[in-house]
């Protein structure tokens, strides 16, 4: 919940769970591992501050559900925003709990190794047949206007227009800035810089060049993490509402 009272905390998950990616791709693998994110930043934070057998074995399970769950490139990016998240969460944790959380994510994946260690092995002899700029891809600014429109899909091909996200869930975001979770730059830095990257964004282009993200369809496996950060954001909104400071 990272501090959010109960109803907001309820909101922000629906937020997240109905994102337009998720309905989108309800049938494809990668969803195994993406869905997990919440709960991997849960499982870490409870993990870091609240050193108990019960919070070490579901901050595992989950870490080895994400390893494990679907593609590679979810689980890449899944390892680096938690990372991030850690870094975020340093300072309420202290150096105990940082650690706590990063040794606690080893023994999982050293645990799914049957998994990874095969796959690696498959792509040294494999080849890639995937387009060499999809670092480098984002949707049209016609195709951003998906994130609003529930019904976008008549702007243009099925994959050439973003997954809605709702007016709303923007809204409520919008109205929690300055509180709680609202204050957090971290939050709004990851939306911002992500969300860009969907969108084309002049100055995200970087990501796509950096090891590992160049073969990833970045303004795809990109928006299960920016509509995580949207949807705690929008949570801080509820809470505010609820508490009548807006």
């Amino acid at each position: 919940r990272l501090g959010l009272p109960l109803p907001a905390a309820f909101g922000a998950g629906v937020a997240f769970g109905l994102t337009g990616y998720f309905l989108r791709y309800l049938q494809m693998h990668h969803l195994n591992a993406e869905v997990w994110l919440p709960w991997l930043w849960l499982t870490a934070d409870q993990l870091a501050r609240r050193p108990r057998w019960t919070s070490l074995f579901g901050h595992g399970f989950v870490v080895y559900c994400v390893v494990t769950g679907g593609n590679p490139q979810p689980a890449l990016l899944a390892a680096v925003t938690t990372g991030l998240f850690c870094l975020w969460r340093w300072q309420r944790w202290g150096w105990a709990g940082f650690l706590r959380v990063v040794l606690c994510s080893v023994p999982p994946v050293l645990l799914a190794s049957f998994y990874w260690i095969g796959g690696l092995e498959y792509v040294a002899e494999s080849v890639h047949h995937h387009d060499t700029s999809f670092g480098g891809d984002a949707f049209t600014a016609a195709g951003a206007l998906g994130l609003f429109l529930p019904k976008g899909y008549h702007l243009g091909h099925f994959g050439s227009v973003a997954p809605y996200i709702g007016f709303l869930t923007f809204l409520l975001a919008v109205m929690g800035v300055g509180r709680g979770l609202g204050k957090s730059a971290f939050l709004w830095g990851l939306l911002l810089l992500f969300g860009g990257k969907i969108l084309g964004w002049w100055g995200t282009g970087w990501l796509g060049d950096l090891p590992g993200f160049s073969l990833v369809k970045l303004w795809k496996y990109l928006y299960p993490v920016a509509a995580l950060a949207l949807a705690l954001l929008c949570g801080a909104g509820i809470a505010a509402v609820l508490a009548g400071t807006v």
